[in-house]
């Protein structure tokens, strides 16, 4: 029987996966943004242009690390279902 605890506690860890996937695929996505240079060389670029790519490039990395680590080893979608 669904309990309105184990119901809410369902949801929650639903809302977590899906959270942990959406984080994942933008920050995934945010290494396509290199792909700018399979179309336009760096020097056809503004400096502006070039540092935005770079700058959510390198930020997407601690991102995506984080969340892994946080997936893989915290675990906390486990500890959110058992509450």
């Amino acid at each position: 029987m669904l309990t309105p605890k184990l119901l809410n506690s369902k949801r929650r860890t639903c809302l977590l996966i899906l959270l942990v996937l959406n984080i994942n695929g933008y920050s995934l996505l945010s290494q396509l943004t290199l792909g700018h240079y399979l179309i336009a060389p760096i020097w056809d670029l503004s400096l502006k242009m070039n540092s935005l790519i770079l700058i959510e490039s390198f930020v997407a990395i601690p991102l995506l690390l984080f969340t892994l680590w946080s997936q893989f080893f915290l675990q906390e979608w486990k500890q959110a279902s058992l509450d």
